[in-house]
């Protein structure tokens, strides 16, 4: 065949060929386009292409083919685990139930529970593992399916299956390995085998994962193993390695294992490097840890510092920082702050042996500090003797309340404490006597003089000390004096004469005087001279004072017996000692000689008084009585001059109308009619209706008679309402008969009468005495307006012998009964104007600074002080209180040193209740001066004075707070102002000290809550991320097993109650020091967290954490791990990239991966 037909069969023949072949080809297309998309699906899959292969397998869903529709089904749910879609375990399960018959089924059970294992839902992924067996598995897959089964079980707290996974795997060489150990590890840590968890842990202690974690679980290992010498050898080295985790809970465990062993100020250091690097609101029992090392290491200020923090509730923590704050501030000689925090341990209700043994304690600091505001020592013992009767030092107790009786300087309540015991033996009678003597004293001083009385009394129940016995007669006799009941005042005086031992004390001679002077006062002058001759003869060492006041009662009786010759020469007796009542002595010594007609002794002896005591009380009484000797001497003109005197300088004198009646009669007898006139009618004129008035008349009218000016007489008498003879005949006679009634006592019917005589006459002779007597009978029976208006009617006249004594009484009545200080003001005014003696003087100055004072007239007061300490013969009463008055006011106008210097002489004078107020001033002017440890040291100056006032004492206590906070010791002032709270008993100072706490707890909530504010800022602030492991990461909440496998070891405060606790030794005098405690409350067992592995906050320990960026036990977002199917699936098993991590955010971003050959599907193998 030639070429060209060759060419053209051969194309024939391709024709005839290809002609049917394409016929052919179209219908094999339409048959082959399922599977070219399938394979174009496996190609997606194997290149990691998750979400663009599930939308071609999506479509293969309801394929006819059974085997594309079942393998698309199975990449369908792979493509969806993959891609952690939320349906996936759906899917699967899904899957399992339409194929149940799949060659795929035990790869889709493990990729279902490896899906329930990244969702947490353990149980369900052990339902789906349990569908698998290991053999079924490659390598791998065997690694992982062991890891994730026993984390699985792990999770839900079944240790024994979860160990038996994790056994599988832990010596193998994959990469679940280690977290297989550690996990192993950690599930024997739970069930307390802590040998198998430590042999796994040390394992680790050079692995790249878990070298960092393991140092922290180990440490705690040992801790609970109680191998303290291997923790201290094993973790201190480990602590410095940066890399270590948790150094915080480390340094804990270290500073625990010192604890243990007793090695406290090897502890410190690493307690204190867990409270600097943790992150934790540190705990309470922590605070305790380090408190007590720092107290057995000495560093007391530390200790009470740490204490104080936790030292803020009522439960057994606080009982015992309480406790040891009280050592530690014996320690450091703050004996009043080891009290309060002795009271403060016994006050808590929890462990009875630190509660006996401080409430011991607090009484005998209380003792030891020399004084027991309310009581409190007295108290103490008496409770601890009632509530341990059987203890080994009740009879100490008992030792030191009699001590207590015997000093104390709270006798009321001391009192009442004896009384209450109903045995006394010998010590607490002595006790009782002293304490009831000096209560009666206490009350003496007060003036409650009828108290006192019965207290001297009830001293002597017990006739034990003499002394003391003879005392309290003498002192009886001093009460019934103040009373006014001289006679049962003199028995009492001799009785105490009488009592064996009364001859050794200082009070014997001044018995003597008071008797002597006490029948004076009664009027017995023959007694009065025997035994104030006894005094001045017996007794020759005595104070000038009172001998002199002897001599001048011994004259004065003999001058009333009208021996004036004895009388003379005892009134030289006081007038030779120069006594302030010299002036006195010398008048009556003239009087004398003026009885016994030796006129020329009386003259000269008052012209020595007017020499020598000008500003006597005695002048104008001196100048009367000259001009009336020089009368009798018929010295006229002499007489004149004095006279004069009187009525020229003294108009205020009660000897002015007879100066004036006087002056007129002498110059009437020297024939000087106009001079005469001159004087008499000048008395008549201002002293109109009086006794002088009628004698002023009566030579009035002679002078008229003899100048035959009888006109002019009756002129002058018709202008005199009182003149009518007939009316002043009956004035007299009625007046004369009431004045009988009130000069025999009878008030009742002298008020009666002088206001019937007074309404009777409008103008009656004696309206003024009648006045005044009324008002004396109104102020005895307590009726002071009514006796007011008495002793102003009389106040308003003209100046007359019962103006000063009206004075005086109308002042008392407007300052101490009606408190209207301004009318006060004005009556004692007037009285300093017209004051003829020396104690209305003083009573004058006196009224007019009280008044002055209660009137907040602070610069009137200090002026008036200043010129009431100016006078003589001031009692020491007197003198203090116008040095307090004095010191109030520059204290009120804030001149401090003035006030200062006034209110120091104010207590050197007085230990009454003013002198504990003026102390207190005191303290309070260093307190406003910034001087706190001077105001404090004067406090309890306050407090230990004798006798000692409650009010004084808690307003002190309250001002002793008040520093404690400016010192910003809240803590200290806090328990001050509770000690008020506890045993004051007056409301007005507790509901100050109750505010003033209130008010100090407030701003330490403020405080606390701002640092615990700080403290969570500071923790929330840092990243916690930077620790490997994620501590939330598999937490299913804390589930503890270390508490119940220690519970052996947890010791609380409660069950700690049985033991004996060795004592804190309170040594009650003044040494400070303590014995040292080998073995103190406590401390080494309590109910402590640090016993316990505790988790991080928020962290569960038997959910321990794998590094997130090595070994995870979830695949979150992990395709290391990608869900493949098993051999013989039409997808080669292959290591896939891990760069699929954007595939969560976008799944139909493909991202690339190794190129891999897929195998394709032959339609022959159909």
């Amino acid at each position: 065949m030639n070429k060209s037909n060759t060419f053209k069969w051969l194309i024939m023949t391709i024709i005839s060929i290809i002609l049917p072949l394409i016929g052919f080809s179209q219908k094999t297309d339409i048959y082959l386009k399922p599977y070219s998309d399938y394979n174009t699906a496996i190609d997606l899959y194997s290149k990691e292409k998750y979400g663009a292969a599930q939308n071609i397998l999506e479509q293969l869903l309801s394929s006819n083919n059974s085997y594309i529709k079942h393998n698309s089904s199975y990449y369908y749910s792979l493509c969806a685990a993959n891609l952690q879609h939320p349906n996936a375990d759906k899917l699967l399960q899904s899957f399992i139930v339409k194929f149940p018959e799949s060659n795929h089924r035990k790869d889709v059970y493990f990729t279902l529970g490896k899906v329930q294992y990244n969702n947490k839902k353990y149980k369900e992924a052990i339902k789906a593992f349990k569908h698998i067996e290991a053999i079924d598995l490659n390598n791998d897959e065997i690694s992982e399916y062991y890891f994730k089964l026993g984390y699985s079980y792990f999770s839900e707290n079944n240790l024994a299956n979860a160990k038996t996974a994790f056994y599988e795997i832990k010596e193998t060489e994959t990469k679940y390995a280690s977290s297989a150990k550690y996990y192993y590890g950690h599930a024997c840590y739970m069930e307390g085998n802590y040998e198998c968890a430590l042999s796994e842990f040390i394992k680790l202690i050079n692995d790249d994962i878990f070298s960092s974690v393991v140092p922290y679980y180990i440490s705690q290992i040992y801790y609970l193993q109680e191998k303290y010498e291997d923790l201290i050898e094993y973790a201190p080295p480990v602590l410095k390695n940066p890399d270590t985790k948790r150094t915080d809970e480390m340094a804990k465990l270290i500073g625990e294992a010192y604890y243990r062993t007793n090695q406290f100020s090897e502890a410190v250091p690493f307690f204190s490097l867990y409270m600097e690097q943790t992150k934790n609101i540190i705990k309470r029992d922590d605070i305790y840890e380090i408190a007590f090392c720092l107290y057995k290491s000495e560093k007391y200020d530390e200790a009470i510092e740490k204490f104080t923090e936790i030292a803020n509730s009522e439960d057994s923590l606080s009982q015992i920082s309480y406790y040891y704050l009280g050592d530690c501030y014996l320690k450091t000689n703050k004996d009043n702050f080891a009290k309060n925090m002795f009271l403060s341990a016994y006050q808590i209700d929890k462990i009875k042996e630190i509660k006996q043994d401080a409430l011991f304690n607090y009484a005998l600091l209380t003792y030891k500090l020399d004084y027991n505001p309310y009581n409190e020592a007295v108290k103490s013992f008496s409770t601890y003797i009632e509530k341990y009767p059987k203890s080994e030092r009740v009879d100490e107790a008992y030792s030191f309340l009699v001590k207590i009786f015997l000093n104390t300087k709270n006798f009321k309540g001391a009192l009442e404490a004896i009384e209450k015991i109903k045995n006394k033996n010998y010590e607490l009678q002595v006790a009782y006597q002293r304490v009831a003597y000096n209560r009666g004293i206490e009350l003496f001083n007060n003036a409650e003089y009828e108290e006192a009385i019965a207290h001297f009394e009830k001293s002597r129940t017990y006739k034990l000390d003499l002394s003391i016995n003879a005392l309290s007669y003498f002192w009886m006799g001093e009460a019934l004096y103040r009373m006014g009941e001289n006679e049962k005042g003199i028995e009492d005086f001799k009785s105490f004469l009488y009592q064996p031992n009364s001859t050794k004390l200082e009070e014997y001679s001044l018995a003597h005087y008071n008797i002597g002077y006490s029948y004076y006062q009664i009027k017995n002058f023959d007694n009065a001279i025997l035994w104030l001759k006894k005094y001045v003869n017996e007794f020759e060492d005595e104070q000038l004072e009172y001998k002199s006041d002897a001599y001048l009662r011994i004259a004065d009786s003999y001058f009333i017996k009208k021996d004036y010759a004895s009388a003379i020469t005892n009134y030289e007796m006081v007038i030779k000692s120069e006594s302030i009542d010299a002036d006195y002595a010398i008048y009556q010594k003239s009087k004398c000689f003026g009885i016994t007609n030796k006129y020329q002794e009386k003259i000269d002896n008052l012209l020595v008084l007017l020499d020598n005591y000008k500003q006597s009380a005695y002048y104008d009484d001196a100048l009367y009585d000259l001009g009336e000797s020089y009368i009798i001497i018929n010295k006229q003109n002499e007489a004149i001059k004095y006279f004069a005197n009187i009525v020229d300088n003294y108009r205020n004198s009660s000897f002015y109308k007879n100066s004036l009646l006087k002056l007129g009669l002498i110059h009437y007898n020297l024939q000087d009619d106009r001079a005469s006139l001159n004087s008499l009618k000048r008395l008549v004129g201002e002293y109109p209706g009086t006794i002088q008035s009628k004698e002023a008349l009566v030579t009035i009218k002679n002078i008229y008679v003899e100048l035959d000016s009888v006109e002019e007489f009756f002129k002058y008498v018709k202008v005199l309402p009182f003149a009518s003879v007939s009316d002043a005949e009956q004035d007299s006679l009625t007046y004369s008969a009431i004045e009988n009634r009130y000069m025999s006592g009878d008030c009742n019917g002298a008020i009666a009468g002088f206001t019937d005589y007074l309404q009777k006459f409008p103008y009656a002779f004696f309206q003024v005495e009648g006045n005044f007597y009324r008002a004396e009978c109104e102020m005895k029976s307590d009726n002071f307006e009514q006796a007011l208006e008495g002793y102003n009617f009389v106040i308003n006249k003209s100046f007359n012998r019962f103006t000063e004594k009206s004075l005086i009484n109308a002042g008392y009545i407007y300052l101490e009964k009606l408190k209207n200080y301004k009318e006060a003001i004005v009556i004692y005014s007037r009285l300093e104007k017209d004051a003829e003696f020396a104690n209305s003087l003083v009573e004058a100055r006196r009224g007019l600074l009280k008044s002055n004072y209660f009137s907040n007239n602070f610069d009137s007061t200090i002026t008036v002080g200043k010129r009431l300490l100016d006078l003589d013969k001031l009692n020491n009463e007197t003198v203090a209180e116008a040095y307090f008055m004095i010191g109030t006011a520059f204290l009120k106008n804030n001149d401090l040193d003035s006030s200062y210097e006034r209110f120091i002489a104010t207590t050197k004078l007085t230990k009454s209740e003013l002198g504990a107020e003026a102390q207190y001033n005191i303290a309070y002017i260093e307190y406003l001066k910034g001087n706190y440890d001077e105001s404090e040291k004067l406090i309890f100056e306050i407090i230990n004075q004798v006798p000692s006032y409650d009010y004084w004492i808690a307003k002190s206590f309250i001002l002793l707070a008040e520093n404690y906070v400016k010192k910003e010791n809240f803590f200290q002032a806090q328990h001050t102002l509770k000690s008020i709270i506890d045993n004051y008993e007056g409301e007005d100072l507790v509901k100050i000290a109750q505010e003033k706490l209130d008010k100090i707890i407030e701003e330490e909530k403020i405080k606390q809550k701002k640092e615990e504010e700080e403290k969570l800022k500071t923790q929330f602030g840092d990243n916690n991320d930077e620790i490997i492991f994620n501590d939330n990461e598999f937490e299913k909440g804390e589930k503890d097993t270390l508490i119940n496998n220690k519970n052996n070891e947890q010791i609380s405060p409660e069950e700690k109650e049985g033991e004996p606790i060795d004592q804190i030794e309170v040594i009650p005098d003044n040494d400070n020091s303590t014995e040292e405690n080998n073995n103190q409350v406590i401390p080494e067992e309590k109910n402590d967290s640090t016993n316990q592995i505790m988790p991080l906050e928020n962290e569960s320990i038997i959910n321990p954490v794998v590094p997130e960026d090595k070994v995870a036990p979830e695949d979150k977002n992990d395709n290391t791990n990608p869900v493949k199917p098993k051999d013989g699936d039409d997808y080669n098993n292959q290591v896939l990239s891990n760069d699929n991590k954007d595939e969560k955010k976008n799944e139909n971003i493909e991202i690339k991966a190794k190129k891999n050959k897929s195998k394709t599907i032959n339609p022959d193998d159909i």
